[in-house]
């Protein structure tokens, strides 16, 4: 019987039939491609682990440090540099820790914007004691500044007193302006609150709320959304928790402003060392 030679594919294995019979597979030497972590000099573990930490970063670009008065200068640079490790770029401050937080020695500060909240939480100071507060911050260099509404005047009527301090205050200043607003507004209330914010033109419309009550805070933040307009939404809330933060990251807010950014920020890290 002739002899039969079959290619199965060249430069492979090569089969060969001889009286009948499957012969014996010889194997071909062959030179095979470097694989991705090969060509990138990295192993695939490692390349993981930056894929995690990227997202972590891209994550808490959406998330601000709000710095809360109970903390010591201490505690506030170890926090801020905490955060700013894995992607916080905004920190909340109110006037008076303004000066505390631009005097500390940061790295990469020209990328940090230092916000300031003027009459927070109540919102109940004199049209005076606001407008002075907005003045001194836009003359200190914020990057931008947001004022609370007090919460029984918060639909900004067109007549009432909330209605005048805010338009004096949105003159006074020379930044980005938004007004902060209460969640727990009634629903009727907190949209009227918002779209009263195109008369001032507010570029920015703050939710605050506490975490205790996360999922009324996400849909507080969602109506907001909803009648935006140009604006921005952020939120200022306490949440401590990624399960948290998670839940109001699909109201589809622009911002969550919290003390806890860096112990956020610190699970996140965690995680994704864990998981890679």
């Amino acid at each position: 019987m002739q002899e039969i030679e079959t290619p199965v594919c060249q430069n492979e294995q090569t089969l060969y039939l001889e009286q009948g019979s499957l012969a014996e597979i010889k194997d071909t030497p062959q030179k095979t491609s470097p694989d991705f972590p090969e060509l990138l000099g990295k192993s695939e573990d490692k390349l993981k682990r930056e894929f995690y930490f990227y997202q972590v970063r891209e994550l808490m670009q959406k998330v601000g440090l709000h710095v809360s008065s109970q903390k010591t200068l201490g505690e506030i640079e170890d926090n801020i540099k905490q955060a700013r490790n894995l992607g916080v770029k905004d920190i909340l401050v109110t006037p008076f820790y303004y000066s505390v937080v631009k005097s500390l020695k940061l790295r990469d500060r020209k990328a940090l914007s230092i916000g300031v909240a003027v009459d927070y939480p109540l919102g109940e100071n004199g049209l005076k004691g606001k407008v002075a507060d907005v003045k001194e911050a836009c003359k200190k260099g914020a990057d931008y500044v947001f004022c609370s509404l007090a919460k029984n005047s918060s639909s900004l009527s067109c007549f009432g007193e909330e209605k005048r301090k805010a338009i004096k205050c949105r003159k006074a200043c020379k930044k980005p302006f938004g007004l902060i607003a209460q969640a727990s507004l009634e629903e009727a209330e907190l949209i009227r609150t918002v779209k009263n914010t195109d008369s001032l033109r507010a570029s920015a419309i703050v939710i605050q709320g506490s975490a205790k009550d996360v999922h009324a805070l996400k849909d507080a933040v969602r109506t907001a959304v909803l009648y935006k307009g140009k604006r921005n939404v952020y939120v200022i809330t306490d949440v401590i928790s990624a399960e948290d933060l998670a839940v109001l990251m699909e109201s589809k807010a622009d911002k969550v402003f919290t003390p806890h950014a860096h112990l956020i920020a610190k699970q996140l890290n965690e995680r994704a060392t864990f998981y890679s």
